[in-house]
């Protein structure tokens, strides 16, 4: 709400929470009594009247997944309103697409909510649904704090990206290391003077190693105050 300031988005946002809150609150009290009188949920002794629970489940998951869509579809006509680049656009709208696994959780919930109406082992059965509930949950507030954590983000890729270098760096060494080690390296043990007349070079071999010696011309050398 802090980056779209459309007025009509702003107040179909407080509208969508204010339900989303009334939703939950509903359900809540709905599940806490189910039965009159609430002891008769876990003492079948008490004869109590019961509504039923399968059905209040299917409608919240149902509504669950119905909330995640509406969420997921209602930022994008805003962000293609934002003065950035298609590449900044395309990226905002990725972001917030992850949000689409949440509704893909919440779709695997509502199956494992189907095979529990029908379990005769409810303590068991039940971990499914607890599992893919929680992360539902997670997922939703990860893919919210996404736009937070971008700072981040852009530290751990330079990180990655300084690494990478320094990798290269330690494997380019030893490469240029050999290949000295072999344009240096002489035949000839003695000390010996070789002159090339072509490229005006004099190549000094001392030892295994050598040195070039460059020419100067005879210009250079009566210019000279030594000579």
């Amino acid at each position: 709400m802090r980056v779209f300031i459309d007025k009509s988005f702003l107040i179909t946002s407080q509208v969508l929470i204010s339900l989303f809150v009334a939703k939950g609150v509903l359900y809540l009290f709905l599940i806490m009594f189910q039965c009159l009188p609430i002891q008769s949920i876990w003492d079948l002794s008490i004869n109590g009247h019961c509504m039923d629970i399968t059905a209040i489940s299917y409608t919240a998951a149902a509504g669950a997944i119905l909330e995640d869509i509406v969420l997921l579809i209602m930022p994008i006509p805003e962000l293609m309103k934002l003065q950035l680049g298609l590449r900044k656009k395309l990226a905002l709208v990725l972001m917030f697409s992850i949000g689409s696994f949440a509704t893909i959780t919440s779709i695997i919930r509502l199956k494992y909510l189907v095979l529990f109406s029908h379990t005769y082992d409810p303590t068991w059965d039940n971990s499914y649904v607890i599992v893919w509930s929680a992360i539902e949950v997670n997922v939703a507030i990860i893919c919210g704090s996404l736009p937070a954590l971008m700072p981040l983000i852009k530290i751990i890729q330079n990180h990655l990206s300084e690494s990478k270098t320094i990798k290269h760096i330690w494997r380019y060494i030893p490469r240029c290391l050999t290949s000295s080690a072999r344009t240096t390296a002489a035949p000839e043990p003695d000390i010996a003077l070789r002159q090339n007349p072509r490229d005006q070079k004099q190549t000094l071999f001392i030892g295994p190693f050598e040195t070039v010696i460059k020419i100067h011309n005879s210009s250079s050398s009566r210019d000279d105050p030594e000579t």
